[in-house]
């Protein structure tokens, strides 16, 4: 008996020493896992906005929140800031600015966002040299540059948000032909063509050979080949054509008739647009690139802006910071786009980010841009505009 109660004993001790043991892991992980997942600091700001009018769907909540977010994914420290627009709110919209109000040119997103009246932005889509857009920007229904086909984020006539592909058809109509244009202010590749009105600029900006023809009233104007910039009059367009497809347009003399036709789908009636970089989240899923030729790798953790539709129709506007060791790294791709399904958000894509990742909100700059420890000049911006309460 003696024996059996040492033995006994003894089984009683390992069975209490592994049971603390396993409560002790499961606790570690358990810390771990909360501390992985859970928000180290959050703070939320709703602005001030005129009351909404009785009936209006949306009423209960604001139509703007800001949140700003430190915590933990993938094991590193990460500042996220989010804009969220509620569009069934009628005093709140977003559209696209642009840098200095011109295709080309350079500007800081708070300068765009204070100069235009907006309360809060952020950086917009990916440019070119002089800061021109490299895709899709519509402005108060005026289609400005061509889609490149990559997602275009937008609101329609009906005060809605999209996220979609766009194709875009821009023609030449002659009277006895319709010929193929292949990109609308923006100089396109040796042996492609190019209309340019005079909101790409007051001249054709190309310096190599170029059949140019100068389209007005009806007819075409002038015939110029030259291999320096030529004139945009106001209220005129200049076709420009290089390469091989110079000799299909030598047909087309001055005085003919000619005349624009632009065809775009699948989105109707749209009001204000931007075109972004590659998608991150679509129908709901993680739907990221490896590589991206505006954006270049996405396994890599880098700053990050993005813009998102959720379930609920809201629109989420998203910076991450990075690069910045001991505050926030940035997010791959894949992070990105797990965060932004954790928030809801059905469809997403990314806007330029890197240095140009950046968001300011009522006159602040909210969030910590990796651009040399300040702001980098970009070719937009997104704003969000809003009537507010006026001052008792």
């Amino acid at each position: 008996m003696k024996r059996r109660r040492i033995f006994t004993s003894k089984r009683n001790r390992r069975k209490t020493i592994i049971i603390a043991v396993v409560s002790a892991i499961i606790l570690c992980l358990s810390f771990l896992i909360f501390i992985r997942f859970s928000p180290v600091s959050f703070k939320e700001v709703i602005p001030d906005v005129p009351e909404q009018p009785s009936g209006t769907e949306g009423v209960s909540e604001p139509p703007v929140r800001y949140k700003r977010l430190e915590t933990e994914i993938g094991d590193r420290e990460q500042i996220i800031n989010i804009l969220e627009v509620n569009l069934r709110s009628p005093e709140v919209d977003i559209r696209p600015i642009l840098a200095l109000d011109e295709i080309h040119g350079y500007e800081t997103t708070s300068s765009m966002v204070q100069r235009r009246g907006a309360y809060a932005g952020i950086n917009g889509s990916f440019f070119d040299i002089y800061g021109q857009p490299m895709g899709m920007v519509v402005i108060d229904n005026q289609i400005l540059t061509s889609p490149q086909g990559y997602p275009v984020f937008g609101i329609t006539s009906d005060h809605t948000a999209f996220l979609s592909e766009i194709e875009m058809k821009v023609y030449l109509d002659t009277g006895n032909k319709k010929i193929g244009i292949n990109a609308l202010n923006r100089l396109s590749q040796r042996g492609k063509t190019s209309i340019l009105t005079r909101d790409f600029g007051t001249t054709t900006r190309l310096s190599r050979d170029a059949l140019n023809l100068v389209i007005g009233n009806g007819v075409i104007e002038k015939v110029v080949r030259s291999s320096r910039p030529v004139s945009i009059p106001k209220g005129y367009n200049v076709l420009v054509s290089t390469g091989k497809s110079v000799e299909y347009f030598t047909q087309l003399k001055s005085g003919m008739k000619a005349k624009l036709l632009t065809l775009t789908s699948p989105i109707k009636s749209i009001i204000n647009a931007v075109e972004c970089g590659p998608w991150v989240v679509r129908n709901g899923r993680e739907a990221v690139p490896l590589n991206d030729p505006w954006t270049g790798p996405l396994n890599t953790r880098e700053p990050r802006t993005a813009v998102g539709l959720t379930h609920d129709s809201k629109v989420l506007l998203v910076t991450v910071d990075g690069r910045q060791p001991g505050k926030s790294i940035g997010l791959n791709g894949k992070e990105l786009a797990e965060f932004l399904i954790g928030l809801g958000v059905n469809n997403a894509a990314l806007l330029d980010g890197g240095g140009s990742t950046t968001m300011c909100v009522d006159g602040e700059v909210v969030n910590i841009p990796s651009f040399q420890g300040r702001e980098r000049k970009v070719g937009n911006a997104l704003g969000i505009f809003m009537e507010r309460k006026s001052a008792p």
